[in-house]
Parts: structure tokens; sequence; C-alpha cells
């Protein structure tokens, strides 16, 4: 069985959050950079953000209206995404998205994008001892 595994990050804070990494790749960037996603299930799309991959999002195509904690957001987009995990038997698993949505933070944070439900809900996940995800990748929900 393939798993690819989330983790949580600081560990021992109750209030952590959950990251995965992989490599990321759009047709902007032209090639697969190494990234770590915080996994937001509160989010209906994957996003990534500009200043994380080295993109200028002034120059990005307009995306869409999006609802965020602090209020309405217009993203730009990036198209035909690529997202490679490592499987634990060190098989590669991809998942391929038509476009994903960027926001622009500055200073970005620590990670490169959220990764949301548009990629989680494709597999079955369990959490384990609450300190890391497994996605199961041969049992997708999709």
């Amino acid at each position: 069985m393939g798993e690819i595994s989330g983790f949580r990050f600081p560990v021992k804070e109750p209030k952590s959050h959950y990251y995965i990494l992989c490599r990321f790749f759009c047709e902007e960037l032209g090639k697969f950079l190494p990234a770590i996603f915080l996994i937001d299930t509160g989010a209906a799309t994957t996003t990534i953000i500009a200043e994380a991959f080295g993109l200028n999002f002034k120059r990005l195509e307009e995306g869409s209206e999006v609802l965020t904690p602090a209020g309405f957001l217009i993203t730009k987009k990036v198209h035909n995404a690529t997202i490679a995990f490592t499987t634990s038997e060190g098989e590669i698993h991809v998942e391929n998205l038509d476009e994903v949505d960027v926001i622009s933070l500055k200073p970005p944070p620590s990670f490169h994008g959220m990764l949301g439900m548009d990629i989680f809900n494709r597999f079955k996940k369990t959490e384990t001892n609450g300190r890391k995800w497994i996605f199961h990748t041969n049992q997708s929900t999709v």
C-alpha cells in the first residue's frame, strides 16, 4: 500500500498544524521545486504563495475571488500544475490540477502553499497519535 505522510509541527504544541513535503510544478515555473504545503481542510482549493516560489504575482493571470478569514481576495492562477509526493515505498505519486490559485504574502511564511480539499479528498486518510496524517495512495475516494 502506498502511503504519503504528513507531519505536525511543532509536534508538542496542541495548536500546531499539519504539513506535507512534495515537489511542485506549474507551467509558469517550468520546473519542479521542493515544497512544504500546509494541510488546510478548510480550503476548497490548493493555493500557492507567489513569493515562496519566486513568482512575480503581478504578472500572473487573474484568478478568482475567494473568501478568506480576512475577507474576499482576488487570486492569480498558474496552469498545468503537478504535485509529486514520495510514498513510504520510495515511489512517486503524482496529482495534477489544471489550475492552482496563487496569493501574495509578504513576507512569505515558512511554507509554500496550502493543500486544499481538491487534493485532500482524493485520498483515504488516517491520523496517527495526533501527530501525523497518512494518505493512502491506492485507496482514492474520487
